[in-house]
């Protein structure tokens, strides 16, 4: 990153495990959610892309400098980002039950937050965010404590894996 020189990278994707080897021209790394992260140009698709620097697998200088492109902002290109996956925001309300309403209240979970409390201690939370998969995994962790309003893939998401995860103690 300091050098501004591409590397080329052996890479190991986390949904479907597949190695690919390809070159990147890393703009920033930077830590969230647990892990270590590296954005860059990645040669290959043409895009900016997020790779977690625990699934390279090999990784050397090609001897390559680069410039980052000039309209690249990683502030303004991760705004709307829940977690470490880009993608367009959309409209996200989340409703929680009393027992979790504190709990989500007392926390700042991304920038574009809003709380509004409703009867019975409730709570609904709305952000303007991308990475459906991130936010799935998240909602799910509240259990029966949470449901999606919105959007509807999202809650089509979260309730695919209650049911999957139903089926696995129905028996």
């Amino acid at each position: 990153v300091l050098e501004r020189e591409t590397v080329r990278m052996r890479y190991r994707t986390g949904a479907t495990g597949n190695r690919s080897t390809r070159e990147l021209d890393p703009y920033r790394v930077w830590y969230r959610s647990g892990g270590l992260y590296v954005v860059g140009l990645d040669h290959r698709s043409g895009e900016i892309r997020t790779f977690a620097v625990d699934r390279i697998r090999a990784l050397e200088g090609t001897g390559k400098r680069f410039a980052p492109r000039p309209d690249f902002d990683f502030d303004r290109w991760n705004e709307s980002a829940f977690g470490v996956v880009h993608e367009p925001a959309t409209k996200v309300r989340i409703r929680f039950e009393r027992a979790w309403a504190q709990y989500v209240e007392e926390r700042s979970w991304h920038p574009s937050q809003r709380l509004k409390r409703l009867p019975a201690g409730r709570l609904e939370l709305e952000m303007e965010v991308g990475g459906v998969s991130e936010l799935a995994s998240w909602v799910l962790s509240f259990g029966s404590g949470a449901e999606v309003l919105e959007p509807e893939a999202l809650r089509r998401e979260v309730r695919r894996a209650l049911e999957s995860a139903l089926a696995r103690y129905a028996g």
